[in-house]
């Protein structure tokens, strides 16, 4: 097989971090200026057509030959710059990534990033963003500099040290390609890339209208808003932290902080009745039970207190804050620069983009990490009125006045239908999929708990049949409110989570992972639930410690396979390699194994074993040694089989013909001719829940619907 290494360095009056590779490779304006190319294991060559060179033959041949593979890091930028500047196109098929490769084996970040984390020998100049930015953009004119491109006659011997740029990261994706593909890649994750390409180049379908309005709506009321709070307070800028904190902890905010989730749990704590405000739940007898609260609230503690502490100003300017500064509304703005001319918005999706799992990530308008439609907005059984779909109308006929009476808060309603922006063109329709449950699913799976798989495949709720272990109930007298109740315990506690306790003014483990999904429960509630799901599903919380047991033991094992149910656990220096049931490899860098002093709780000293990798701190954005225990490792494991899952739903709905132009977590997005009655969500739901010959016995199930515009449903 023969390779060819291939870095661009471009030219355009767009910049490509603004816009996206779609949009900046279509522009006129984008030349290359230079492209360093290997061919096999020879020696790294340039061409500079920015200083009139003509393409070197062999460069040319390879180009044009679809059976060379060419690889480049994040070579999706290659590949446009190929195909839409130099005129030659080929196959996705004959394209590999190497920053793909790299997210496989769980490092992250640029080619910089990624060649430090990796040790390699040729790493990026330091100067490159300085070189990038005088070269690869236009020049504003003046006296001194009378022209818009600098290049080899303006700056020649900066000119030098670019080109010398350009040649180094060829070399760096080389030395990197060459160093993990010696490693197991199981060759359907290369057709699941190429997939991905396919997918990432049709694009989304984007109702550019109905985005331009929503940004004009939320500009205007943003610009109410800040000027509502000045008049408020009478601060000058109440959007600045450093005045506005004083000021609202004068009336009663009690935190030191005004992040977006401190205050939006000081305002639920204040201002979230129960579900029920006649009634709540309480842990008594080993079950829980109901009692009267009347008129209650819940306090951050947890307790019922029907006093409010902030005054009414504080309490309404903090809503107008937090209304201003939705972030979900900037989603908008990043679809409506890279939306491209037939109203597409492309590459949205990052392959194996999650670091071990490698799951994919968000890009642009991060449709991995798209708000969930707000409640109020969901459809209610006994009244016949859709009203997401009525306040899209309001929002794509710019019906400012009709929004704010409608939806309270225009705001809200902007940032409420993110999703909507999604839509089938002219003609066409979105037909859309999701597996059921999954990560339960998958989790009861891998730890062989039949009482968990038994409600799957008897087509029962899970959480209906947990909250029966909560409340001592019948699972048909289950209402809503316990199911609710019980939702937490069944996604989170799975992993590990603790009760929970208030440290540093907030709620860790299952009582604040609860309070993020909207239930509120005391502490005392949330440990309880731990402690019947570790007791209603023992074969999860003993997987914990047998993967713990499993992995140590592979550390110290000096290469020989360890085997733990579904999954085998292998050293092959410098990786942890952990092979999933579908013969993929999860990959942990520099894992280690060490012992520490502990105590008990019941003050007994002993010996504990830590078990860490390297990886990049999700709090800390830093590469360092993270600690890792079995609850984290088996999230990982599970989620990691979910998208093995999901990669085989894909695969097949792509092989039938599916027009598939996205997924978000376990679903599959397709755009269809309105009047296909073969590409249907029943049809795609039998390839999503047909079982791969590694998932004997797992009861996967999935529901759709078909729509012109994109919900949750």
């Amino acid at each position: 097989m023969t390779r060819l290494h291939l870095d661009y360095e471009t030219r355009s009056n767009l910049d490509l971090r603004v816009v996206g590779v779609d949009r900046y490779s279509t522009d006129p304006s984008t030349k290359v200026l230079m492209a360093s190319f290997k061919i096999n294991d020879e020696k790294t060559q340039q061409w500079v057509p920015a200083e009139g060179e003509c393409m070197p033959s062999d460069l040319k041949q390879a180009l044009h030959d679809p059976e060379v593979t060419k690889i480049g890091f994040n070579v999706q930028f290659e590949r446009w710059i190929t195909k839409k500047v130099l005129g030659i196109e080929n196959p996705v098929e004959s394209w590999k990534c190497s920053m793909a490769l790299a997210y496989m084996f769980s490092f992250v970040g640029g080619l910089d990033d990624i060649a430090k984390q990796m040790n390699l020998k040729h790493k990026k100049h330091e100067g490159g963003v300085r070189l990038i930015r005088m070269f690869c953009g236009p020049n504003k004119p003046n006296k001194t500099q009378p022209f818009v491109w600098r290049d080899n006659l303006t700056d020649p011997e900066d000119w030098e040290t670019f080109k010398g740029y350009n040649i180094g990261d060829t070399d760096a994706d080389y030395e990197l390609w060459t160093k993990l593909n010696r490693f197991d890649v199981p060759e359907w994750r290369w057709d699941m890339y190429h997939i991905d390409q396919i997918i990432n180049d049709r694009g989304l379908p984007i109702n550019r209208e109905f985005v331009q309005n929503a940004l004009e709506i939320a500009k205007r009321r943003k610009t109410e808003l800040i000027s509502e709070q000045n008049r408020i307070t009478k601060l000058q800028n109440s959007n600045s932290n450093a005045q506005f904190l004083p000021w609202a902890k004068d009336r009663g905010y009690w935190f030191d902080d005004l992040q977006k989730d401190t205050v939006a749990k000081v305002l639920a704590e204040e201002e979230q009745e129960v579900a029920n405000p006649s009634q709540t739940y309480v842990w008594a007898e080993k079950k829980f039970v109901t009692t009267s609260f009347p008129d209650a609230k819940i306090d951050s503690l947890g307790r019922v207190n029907g006093n409010a502490i902030l005054t009414d100003g504080c309490r309404a300017v903090l809503r107008m804050r937090a209304a201003s500064s939705k972030t979900s509304t900037t989603k908008y703005d990043a679809c409506i620069r890279g939306l491209a001319d037939d109203d597409r918005l492309r590459h949205c999706f990052q392959f194996a983009g999650a670091s071990r799992t490698n799951r994919w990530a968000g890009r642009k308008i991060q449709p991995q990490n798209l708000g969930r439609t707000p409640k109020w907005l969901e459809p209610e059984s006994y009244i016949n009125f859709d009203r997401l779909d009525y306040c899209n109308q309001l929002i794509q006929n710019g019906c400012y006045e009709a929004l704010g009476l409608f939806a309270g808060e225009q705001m809200d309603a902007v940032a409420g239908c993110v999703r909507s922006c999604i839509q089938a063109s002219a003609g066409k329709v979105l037909v859309v999929c999701d597996l059921a449950s999954i990560e339960s699913v998958c989790i009861f799976w891998l730890t062989d708990c039949n009482k968990g798989l038994d409600v799957f495949n008897a087509g029962k709720d899970i959480y209906k049949a947990f909250a029966v272990d909560l409340f001592h109930k019948p699972y048909d007298e289950i209402n809503k409110g316990e199911r609710g109740i019980a939702k937490p315990g069944v996604l989170g506690a799975g992993y590990r989570l603790s009760g929970g306790e208030l440290r540093d003014g907030k709620k860790t483990g299952l009582w604040g992972y609860a309070e993020a999904m909207g239930v509120h429960m005391t502490c005392e509630q949330a440990q309880a639930t731990v402690n019947v799901f570790r007791e209603t599903y023992a074969e999860i919380p003993a997987a914990w410690y047998a993967i713990e047991n499993a992995i140590a033991k592979a550390l110290r094992n000096g290469g020989r396979i360890v085997k733990w149910k579904k999954l085998t656990f292998q050293v092959k220096k410098p990786f942890l390699v952990v092979t999933l049931p579908s013969g993929r490899p999860m990959y942990y860098y520099k894992a280690r194994v060490e012992q520490v002093d502990a105590v008990s709780r019941a003050g007994n000293d002993y010996k504990k074993d830590i078990i860490s990798y390297m990886g990049k701190n999700q709090i800390t954005t830093q590469w360092e040694r993270i600690e890792s225990h079995g609850g984290k490792f088996i999230e990982n494991f599970v989620q990691a089989i979910a998208m093995d899952l999901l990669a085989c739903g894909l695969y097949l709905c792509h092989k039938d013909g599916f027009y598939i132009v996205g997924h978000v977590h376990d679903e599959i997005i397709s755009e269809e001719d309105e009047q296909d009655t073969y590409h249907t969500w029943q049809r795609k739901r039998k390839h999503m829940v047909a079982r791969p010959w590694w998932a004997p016995g797992i009861p996967l199930d999935a529901a759709g619907y078909q729509a012109r515009v994109y919900r949750k449903d």
